[in-house]
């Protein structure tokens, strides 16, 4: 086997393996509540809130206040 070839189908073989990970099938019940969540998310608990506030203290990034939460609704 050339190493063309072999190259060809190493990398095949990672495709099909990250397309196999990184595909959910869903009920039609778990597709309902999926985009219920999506559309209507919850509000944000204390402990998403401090994880924000780590992240922006550790990456300098602005801090959390109440609107900077709402970046968490996904408006579609």
């Amino acid at each position: 086997m050339s190493r063309d070839l072999k190259r060809k189908d190493v990398k095949k073989r990672a495709e099909n393996a990250i397309e196999g990970n990184s595909v959910i099938q869903l009920s039609l019940e778990g597709q309902l509540a999926f985009a219920e969540a999506l559309l209507n998310p919850p509000e944000p608990n204390p402990a998403l809130r401090r994880a924000f506030e780590s992240h922006a203290a550790f990456f300098g990034t602005r801090s959390c206040t109440q609107n900077r939460i709402s970046v968490l609704r996904i408006r579609l």
